[in-house]
This record gives C-alpha cells, sequence and structure tokens, in this order.
C-alpha cells in the first residue's frame, strides 16, 4: 500500500527572538509624542525667556505678568479642550497642532515663573562686621580652605538683608573645620556676587541666586563654634569628604575622589583641572550617566550574585528584575547624596525608566526616555536648558542612544571570542567618544571655545580605569564607610586616581592637545543642535534637509565678526583686551593666567593672553602702551591721565582706565574709567568703515 500520509513539512532553520521580533525605529509614531511635548517645551521657553527676560526688571512688568496668570491658565485649558475635541472627531493633525500650542505656552509661562522667583542680589556692607550663622554645608577648599554655605540667625545686624537666602564664604587655612549644623559667631567681610562679566556669557550672579546665594565673602575671624546636633545628609557629606582626605592623597586623590562621588569639586587645584580638561577627561568630573550607572551596576552584580546562591528562589523570583527593584532606591539616594546636579538628574530619570522597563520587561534605552527626562528637567527648572550642563549632557547621551538604536537594528547577533569581545570593548569606547565629542561640540565650543583633540585616546586608556578600578572601589568604599572599612577601596582608588592624573598631565601637554576657536553665536548653535536632530530623528530622505542647515550655520559661524577689543571687570578692576595683527591677545594685567584673562581670550577666540608689555610689538611709555589691532589701526592702553593727549594722537581707538576730562581733539574714540565701570564687561567691534566702533556690553548702571 501506498504511504499517503502528508509529507513533513520544511523546517525553516532556527530564528532567534531579536530577529522574530525587530527592533522599533528611531522615531515611531507611538513614542513620537515625547519629542513633540520636549520640542515644544524648549519653543516655549526660549521664546518666553527672549520676550520677557529684560522685561521683567520693572515692576510694572511683574505686575503684568502676574495678572497674565489667569489668562494663560484659561488659553491653555481652552487649548487642551479643543485638542480634545479634535482629537476625538479624528482630526489628528490639528488635535497635535492645538495640543503643541497648548505647551509651548505652557513653556512659557513656567520660564516666566521661573525669571520672577529668583531673588535679588543684596547691598552687602563694605566694613568687617560680626555675625552668628548656621552653617548650611561645608566642603573643603584648594589650600586647606574651607567653602562653606551659611544662613545668618536673626540678631545678626543684616539678617534682614538675608532672610530669604544665604551667603557662600571662604574659610582661611587653619581654621577648625566647619560642619553643616554647627552655629558659628565669626567676623565676616561680605563681597558682592561675580557678575555677568560679557555680553551673551556665563551669568555667575544668576546662576548663585538660583542657588539662593545672595552674597559671598571671607570669613576673618571665627569667636566661637556651637557643634549642630542631629543627623544630615550634608553632614554626612562632609564626613565622607574628610574620609577621603585622610586615605588619599590630598593633593590630588581625594579631590578627584570627592567631586567622582559627592560632586564637591571646589578642592580640586587649578592645574590639575584644566589636566583634566587638555586631556579630554573632564566630563568624568561631573557626576553623570557613567558615575549613575557604575553604581547602579555595581549594586545589580552584587544582588544577582548573591540571590544565585540561593537556588530555589531565584528559580521562582526573577533576580533581574528583584536587582533592579533594590537598585532605583539606592540609585535615588546616591543622587540625593551627590548633590542632585543637572547632569546626575538626567542619568538616574534615564536610569530610572530604564530599571522601570526591566520591572515590565520592556526595552531599557530609548530616545523616549531621553525625551521624558528633559521633559522632566524642563517643567521643574526651565532655566536649566540655557545652561551647559543640560545642553551638553542632554547633546551627548541623545547622540549615544540614536548610534546605539540604530546599531541594535544592524549589528550580527552572533557569538565572538573573547579577544575579539576585548577590540570590540576598545572600538566601542572609542566610538563612543567621537559620537558624544561630535554631539556635544556646538555647545562645547558656543559655551567654551575650546576642543580637545587628543580626546578619543585618553578615553581610550582612561574608561576602563574609569570603570573597573576608581568607581566600583568607591562605590564600594560608600557602602563600607558607615562600618569604617573604606580605608581598603580608597587606597586602591587612590592610585588609580593618581594614574590617571598622570596621564591627564602628559596629554593635556601634548603639542595641539587644546584648540581655540570663536565660540559661534547663539543662532549658529542651534542651526547646528537642529540639523543634528533632524538628521537623527527623521526618516527616509527627508533627513538629509539637515545637511544645508548645517551649511547655513557653518556659513554663520564663518562670518562671525572677532572682537577687536574688550574690557572686563575683574572684582571691581578694569582688564583691557585688543587682538593684536599677529593674531595675538594683549591685555592690560600681568597676571596673563588668571580667570579673567582665560574668560576674555575664550571670547576672542584665543587660548590665552600675553601682557601687553611682554608682547614683542608693543610700543610702550610712560603710563600708556599703544599696539597695532587686527585691523590695521592703532589702539591704546593708558594708566596715566598725563598720557592721554599722547595716546589721542597716535591711535583710534584710546581705552584708559582713569577719567578723561575732555574728549580727544583729534577725533580718536575715547573709552574711559566712567564708562567702564557704568558699563561692565564689554566687546568692541570695527564697523564697516574701520574709523569708529560698535560696543557690545553687559549694562551694570542700573
Amino acid at each position: 500500500m501506498t504511504d499517503k500520509s502528508p509529507a513533513p513539512e520544511k523546517q525553516s532553520p532556527q530564528t532567534s527572538v531579536w530577529e522574530m521580533e525587530p527592533l522599533p525605529p528611531t522615531a515611531s509614531r507611538n513614542g513620537g509624542w515625547s519629542l513633540v511635548i520636549m520640542l515644544c517645551l524648549m519653543l516655549g521657553v526660549i521664546s518666553g525667556y527672549v520676550i520677557f527676560h529684560h522685561d521683567l526688571g520693572s515692576g510694572v512688568m511683574m505686575m503684568a505678568a502676574s495678572w497674565l496668570v489667569f489668562w494663560v491658565a484659561l488659553i491653555i485649558l481652552m487649548l487642551m479642550a479643543i485638542a480634545l475635541i479634535l482629537a476625538l472627531r479624528g482630526y489628528w493633525r490639528l488635535a497635535w497642532l492645538s495640543g503643541a500650542v497648548a505647551v509651548t505656552i505652557i513653556g512659557q509661562a513656567i520660564i516666566i515663573h521661573d525669571l520672577r522667583s529668583v531673588p535679588l542680589s543684596v547691598a552687602v556692607p563694605k566694613d568687617e562686621i560680626m555675625v552668628t550663622a548656621l552653617v548650611v554645608e561645608s566642603q573643603r577648599y584648594r589650600g586647606n580652605r574651607q567653602q562653606i554655605i551659611i544662613r545668618l540667625k536673626d540678631k545678626s545686624p543684616v539678617a534682614d538683608q538675608f532672610a530669604d537666602g544665604s551667603a557662600r564664604l571662604l574659610v582661611p587655612s587653619g581654621a577648625p573645620p566647619l560642619l553643616p549644623g554647627d552655629v558659628v559667631v565669626m567676623q565676616v567681610n561680605f563681597q558682592p556676587l561675580l557678575p555677568q562679566f560679557l555680553l551673551g556669557g556665563y551669568d555667575f550672579e544668576r546662576h548663585a541666586l538660583r542657588r539662593g546665594i545672595l552674597a559671598g565673602g571671607f570669613v576673618r575671624e571665627i569667636v566661637s563654634i556651637t557643634p549642630g546636633q542631629g543627623w544630615s545628609l550634608a553632614k554626612a557629606r562632609r564626613s565622607f569628604q574628610d574620609k577621603l582626605f585622610q586615605h588619599m592623597d590630598n593633593a590630588w586623590g581625594a579631590p578627584v575622589a570627592s567631586a567622582l562621588l559627592i560632586g564637591y569639586r571646589a578642592a580640586i587645584p587649578h592645574d590639575l583641572r584644566e589636566a583634566w580638561r587638555g586631556a579630554g577627561l573632564a566630563h568624568l568630573l561631573a557626576i553623570s550617566g557613567l558615575h549613575m550607572m557604575l553604581i547602579c551596576s555595581v549594586i545589580m552584580v552584587l544582588v544577582r550574585s548573591s540571590l544565585a546562591l540561593f537556588p530555589v528562589f531565584s528559580s521562582r523570583f526573577n533576580p533581574l528584575k528583584l536587582s533592579a527593584l533594590l537598585a532605583l532606591p539606592l540609585c535615588l539616594f546616591y543622587l540625593f547624596f551627590a548633590g542632585v546636579p543637572v547632569s546626575a538628574l538626567r542619568a538616574f530619570l534615564m536610569l530610572g525608566l530604564s530599571l522601570i522597563a526591566v520591572l515590565v520587561s520592556r526595552r531599557g534605552i530609548t530616545l523616549h526616555h531621553v525625551q521624558l527626562a528633559a521633559i522632566i528637567i524642563l517643567l521643574c527648572d526651565p532655566s536649566s536648558l540655557f545652561g551647559p550642563a543640560f545642553q551638553m549632557s542632554f547633546s551627548a547621551v541623545f547622540g549615544l542612544v540614536v548610534v546605539w538604536t540604530y546599531w541594535q537594528q544592524y549589528r550580527p547577533f552572533r557569538p565572538i571570542s573573547w579577544p575579539l569581545r576585548l577590540v570590540r570593548y576598545v572600538l566601542a569606547i572609542a566610538l563612543s567618544s567621537v559620537i558624544a565629542t561630535l554631539a556635544s561640540l556646538p555647545f562645547a565650543l558656543h559655551h567654551f571655545g575650546v576642543t580637545t583633540t587628543w580626546s578619543v585616546l585618553a578615553n581610550v586608556l582612561g574608561m576602563p580605569l574609569m570603570g573597573f578600578v576608581i568607581m566600583p572601589m568607591g562605590a564600594a568604599a560608600v557602602a563600607l564607610a558607615p562600618l569604617g572599612f573604606e580605608a581598603l577601596p580608597l587606597s586602591i582608588m587612590n592610585a588609580a586616581i593618581l594614574l590617571l592624573s598622570h596621564f591627564a598631565s602628559v596629554v593635556s601637554g601634548w603639542q595641539g592637545a587644546r584648540l581655540a576657536v570663536l565660540p559661534p553665536l547663539a543662532l549658529a548653535t542651534l542651526g547646528l543642535a537642529s540639523a543634528f536632530m533632524i538628521m537623527a530623528l527623521i526618516q527616509g530622505r527627508w533627513r538629509w534637509l539637515g545637511v544645508p542647515l548645517v551649511g547655513l550655520a557653518v556659513l554663520l559661524w564663518a562670518i562671525q565678526q572677532r572682537p577687536l577689543a574688550g574690557v572686563i571687570l575683574d572684582y571691581g578692576k578694569p582688564m583691557l583686551a585688543v587682538t593684536s595683527h599677529d593674531g595675538r591677545l594683549v591685555i592690560s594685567s600681568s597676571r596673563d593666567d588668571g580667570f579673567a584673562a582665560r574668560l576674555l581670550a575664550t571670547s576672542f577666540g584665543f587660548a590665552e593672553a600675553v601682557y601687553i608689555r611682554n608682547h614683542e610689538d608693543s610700543v610702550c611709555g610712560d603710563g600708556f602702551c599703544t599696539v597695532l589691532s587686527g585691523n590695521n589701526q592703532v589702539i591704546a592702553m593708558v594708566w596715566d591721565r598725563r598720557s592721554l593727549t599722547k595716546s589721542c594722537q597716535n591711535a583710534i581707538l584710546v581705552l584708559t582706565l582713569v577719567k578723561a576730562k575732555y574728549p580727544c581733539v583729534t577725533g580718536a574714540e575715547l573709552i574711559d574709567e566712567p564708562m567702564l565701570y557704568n558699563r561692565g564687561g564689554m566687546l568692541i567691534y570695527a564697523t564697516s568703515q574701520g574709523q569708529s566702533y560698535r560696543i557690545k556690553s553687559v549694562n551694570i548702571a542700573e
């Protein structure tokens, strides 16, 4: 008989889960809502800042903004209701448009509220006064000094001025340790906050005021200390920092460990900070995704390894989900222990979303999580959008997640040998360094005007040391410190930090390690960032619209005019600067490596400045110097009023540190002492005619 049973079906080759369930694209329709909300919030914050930033200083505008709160809320509710009605009727595009407009207005409302909530700086007394203050925060500072933040008690002479804020003081070396919670009677010399030195530059005063710090100053004498009682997180941070300095090298090891583990960076020496920055390793000093991920990884590895000792329990409950559930609150505690910086908050939000995704069996790393983290931070702190921490942190992680998503879609899933895994690990570090550098490069150049050339090599050699030795030992030290067993991990961490610091010093000293360029204006920076997002998010041919946008941004940057001269107030003392015809920046101060000199050099697109009397092409006399500027015009710097007449005859622009009794009879442009103090920091540009100048300045006279 013939067997008529059906022939067996031809079996297809075994397919992996990854091939059966491909990863979603970089930007999908389902996850696009977070992108739209993030972009609309950013647009609202930017437009609200541009419209209301300079006007909210007046009392009339403050009152008008208060009256607008009700109407803004009413408009938002109406737009949301319209969007809901349109969505129910099937008009999805109009619903999205109405919702986007509502979110944009929400962004404007929160930035207006944020601008109004920043306190005003106080008029500090000029003389030393005796105060009684509560120490709120304390950390070690360079040169065996301390930096403290205090709140004045009611019986202090200036307590009414500091009722809504605090003051940041430097304590001299040799003083007893001041811990959070201590009540101190001391002689203090208060100083005003550092202002915004240059237009468009970093606003030091506003940054301090947002933290509630109304003034700075110096402690001259400590009369008495009443120790505080009880436990606080600030006291625990200071106590842990003291343990770092007890068990580690006080010059390099302990200051770097303080920055890596608890966010205290004030003790890092200037030369060491510049070495890490020149080697391209400065991003490691800010607590960010790397640190948070390593802390979380150590916790999860320990938990899963411990659960593996109990196979019956592990077979019934998922060890990965249990470790994620335990790691989430511990990482939250570490976030507060580190002081909640923006980069660490972004990292925790993304890490928290990833751990929640693990708990619900979903993919943990997506652009959706990046966008949700940005939305949360913008709602809580909208002004952080304009800071380098937010911009560089999110741009770097955005680029890394985009590339990782595409790599997950196309990489072959097959087992490889250990040597190839090691090679792939090294290549992954190098590629990650390149991606993060390129993604954050527009913002780095906009804020700092400097880029590093050896960062890829430095990260290839430094990241394994950071990931396998420094941070695991640091996490172990944090966990063992309450038991008093932190000495061994801190000694290992100290040796690794010293090795990495010496390596950073060597790399930063190589030829061309730091390249200084003229910082691009905000419009060019925004164009480059927008082009990057278009090419990364849009699918198909439309993504190539980012290419002409890159060209337009680069063109705006290329035609950007370099300042001809500038002035900055260094703690109330004007510092003059001029670009010479040989492409160098000459300044009026012999402190050519100080903070103000470096800030001026960055604004001009130079890496360093030179004292005008040390400049070989300068012509100096008694109380003045002249230099041939970049537009081949003679510019004079004057210190003595008796030299004004001669300088006016020889120069077309005269910058003087004295008050002029009359203008230059030769028609030369004269900027004297009253103008310097009234305008504050200024940048001077030559007009197209070359005989007149336009000035951009921070007006501090109001």
